[in-house]
């Protein structure tokens, strides 16, 4: 938690996933995201029904790793492998760390993070101020540029399947003199954002992202991919009206003080490969942004209702369907779903944010 100098504070309760942590400055939405916002608000999903999925399993950590680290092994560019490293292996996941870089890979091989942390650290000389930052329409082309040249073996669409931009984020150093002159911002990376669409519905939630962050010279430094292929059950679900969604919403989001819907995003949930329940298949769900405030501190409240404030971000998804599917890894799924013996547990108080888009 940390404190604003005008003694708000602010507990966040999302995870960055696939975004870099250090400041950030002027994230942009694409037209796609603000687009399914308005349109969720309206009408949900927009459709009476949806195809059940399911998220196919990758090819594995080991094939993934050895794929992308003899890819760039001879590489001088921005993406690298070169030189010496330690591998270290755990139970979801493996990590290779080399000179000033480092490669990440999770659970069937569907989850990687790549960070060159030496170029990184470089580009900060190149930083420039804010309104100078790369458009979202350049990061967009150098996105799908990477993309399409060193990551179609990862990134592929199924029939029907769309790669669109969602997001852009922006890292910046700030500081200011010893001697008191004014604070400077300085944009020192950015990264681009990727979703997926499928017959036309967004994937909601983590999974179905790739992101790729360069330094302002135009150098890719940077990449994550949450990207598993699909496979189409024929099944169908029906949807609840967006009038339900919002009512069924009510039940489980955080309560007590103000709450403000910041966004509303309604489509396929992929959890991502953290939070996969192998048997479990992709259904309709609808992610509730929140930010809620309350007084945390009464008496600074009193003298200053602006002040002693604890504001506190939350992701949540809300099953969309008529009839919910079982998903091990998603407590709303399991308080409404019935065909399983684990369904319809009690769920008391706020649920645990997942992770953020």
């Amino acid at each position: 938690m940390k404190t604003l100098g005008t003694g708000i504070k602010i507990a966040i309760g999302l995870s960055v996933g696939l975004m870099l942590g250090q400041g950030k400055a002027d994230a942009a939405d694409y037209s796609a995201r603000r687009t399914l916002d308005a349109a969720s608000r309206t009408s949900g999903l927009g459709r009476s029904s949806v195809e059940l999925l399911s998220r196919a399993k990758g090819p594995g950590q080991d094939i993934v790793m050895k794929t992308i680290l003899e890819k760039y092994r001879t590489s001088t560019g921005g993406v690298t492998t070169s030189g010496e490293y330690q591998i270290d292996q755990q139970a979801t996941r493996t990590r290779i760390s080399g000179s000033g870089w480092y490669l990440q890979v999770h659970g069937d091989g569907t989850m990687v993070r790549y960070r060159n942390i030496a170029r990184l650290d470089a580009g900060a000389r190149l930083g420039k101020p804010v309104v100078y930052r790369m458009t979202n329409d350049e990061l967009e082309k150098r996105g799908r540029d990477f993309i399409s040249r060193d990551l179609s073996g990862f990134i592929k669409l199924g029939q029907n399947e769309t790669l669109v931009p969602f997001k852009t984020e922006y890292q910046v150093d700030g500081g200011q003199s010893a001697s008191g002159g004014s604070a400077t911002n300085l944009v020192v990376a950015s990264t681009v954002v990727f979703s997926r669409t499928i017959d036309g519905l967004h994937v909601v939630g983590p999974g179905s992202k790739v992101a790729i962050t360069f330094i302002n010279d135009g150098t890719p430094v940077g990449f994550d991919f949450d990207w598993a292929p699909y496979a189409r059950t024929g099944r169908k679900q029906e949807v609840l009206a967006v009038s339900k969604i919002l009512e069924r919403g009510k039940r489980f989001l955080p309560t007590g003080g103000t709450t403000k819907l910041q966004r509303f995003e309604c489509g396929i949930l992929d959890q991502g490969a953290r939070r996969r329940d192998p048997s479990a298949l992709l259904q309709s769900a609808c992610y509730f942004h929140q930010m809620s405030t309350r007084v945390g501190d009464a008496a600074r409240n009193r003298l200053n209702p602006a002040d002693g404030l604890i504001r506190s971000a939350h992701a949540d998804p809300i099953p969309a369907g008529l009839t919910v599917e079982p998903d091990l890894k998603w407590p709303q799924a399991m308080a409404l779903c019935t065909s399983s013996t684990l369904c319809g547990k009690p769920t008391t108080g706020e649920t645990p944010p997942n992770a953020a888009q």
